[in-house]
């Protein structure tokens, strides 16, 4: 799926902020998005504050796009439908603000 980030200046800033605000980590854009759309975002992010990437964003990034949650459905049975979605993506939210670092059984204990 194309980033709006490569459009016309005026569309980027707009589709960007809207799909991905400021506020998602680069780590977090690298495990969503993939490396290129994830130094997309965070160049769109430095021009539009007048400013540059930070090093460490660019190896954040770079490490999110090699992440690979570690929980599938089926460790949640007996859980199904919306329940199963929900409980999914707290655990996924949980693993990316622990800056991936949560293994499968941690994550199964948490509440």
């Amino acid at each position: 799926m194309p980033c709006a980030c490569r459009s016309s200046r005026r569309s980027a800033s707009n589709g960007c902020r809207r799909a991905w605000p400021p506020s998602s980590p680069p780590g977090e854009l690298g495990y969503r998005l993939g490396e290129d759309e994830a130094l997309s975002i965070l160049a769109l992010r430095a021009a539009l504050s007048n400013a540059t990437i930070a090093p460490e964003d660019l190896r954040r990034a770079e490490e999110g796009t090699a992440q690979r949650f570690p929980l599938a459905a089926a460790d949640l049975a007996p859980l199904s439908g919306p329940a199963l979605g929900q409980r999914l993506k707290s655990l996924e939210r949980a693993w990316i603000d622990s800056g991936f670092s949560l293994p499968r059984d941690a994550l199964l204990a948490l509440p």
